[in-house]
């Protein structure tokens, strides 16, 4: 696997067709590489609030089941019991994501992409880090006002 971290790629986000802000596409990875791990993340989030706003896929089973199919080699049940785990654990057992669990808050999309993030590249993403980025770029699972 391509070293996600040198692509500031936390989320192992594939090349497409998209052609995303901050992407450096002169890579031979199969993998995006973007100029700073602020747009990584970004894309992430854009990618799972499409999957909210336009799949209607609400739920993280739902959400997961796409962003990490096992037709790609995914163990879906270790990647939504992990998410399941390491919520709890981040929040200090305060909440969890669990795979039933709607995503509807700017919260939940946080801390999905925290649990992706440290399933695909092993990075350790700050909330307050994930949180800047969303605010900053204008992200938030009730607009669409953030272009690709």
């Amino acid at each position: 696997m391509a070293n996600l971290k040198k692509l500031n790629n936390p989320c192992a986000i594939r090349k497409s067709s998209t052609c995303w802000l901050g992407e450096d596409k002169l890579n031979n990875s199969s993998f995006c590489k973007f100029t700073d791990i602020f747009y990584g993340i970004r894309a992430c989030a854009i990618i799972i609030r499409t999957y909210v706003t336009k799949y209607r896929l609400f739920t993280v089973r739902d959400i997961i089941n796409r962003y990490a199919p096992s037709a790609d080699g995914n163990d879906v049940k270790s990647y939504l019991d992990f998410i399941t785990y390491y919520t709890r654990v981040f929040s200090g057992g305060r909440f969890t994501l669990s795979p039933s669990s709607v995503i509807e808050t700017d919260d939940d999309l946080i801390l999905l992409i925290v649990c992706i993030s440290k399933i695909e590249s092993s990075v350790r993403l700050n909330y307050d880090y994930v949180n800047h980025i969303l605010q900053k770029s204008d992200i938030h699972l009730s607009t669409h006002s953030a272009p690709f």
